[in-house]
């Protein structure tokens, strides 16, 4: 989430976004080591707000969760191949490490 700058016009109340789109505004209990945690990592950061932090957070669980899902995808789809599947797939792999090692090769003999 980006940070956000609250500006008063008149009686309404804006949330202007410092760093792209602001999603809705929520409310969280945190205990008082998380709040400790988060605060080293703000001032850590140079001073990034606690808000940047739970988001920088959050994102980092998000994509280590995303990681692990495609990771497991992958280990069920090749565990689902039959023998002679696996055969191919492996014959397919191995001539593509081939062909990039030769690729790779060329492209270091061609630097100068």
């Amino acid at each position: 989430m980006a940070g956000t700058v609250s500006m008063t016009t008149g009686k309404m109340k804006i949330r202007a976004p410092l760093h792209g789109v602001v999603g809705p505004k929520k409310s969280f209990t945190l205990s008082a080591e998380s709040i400790a945690f988060i605060d080293s990592l703000r001032r850590e950061r140079g001073g990034s707000s606690c808000s940047a932090v739970r988001e920088q957070i959050l994102e980092s669980v998000r994509l280590t969760h995303e990681r692990a899902l495609i990771a497991r995808e992958f280990a069920n789809y090749y565990s689902a191949l039959s023998a002679n599947e696996a055969t191919e797939q492996t014959g397919w792999g191995e001539f593509a490490l081939r062909e990039l090692t030769a690729k790779e090769c060329t492209w270091q003999s061609e630097s100068p």
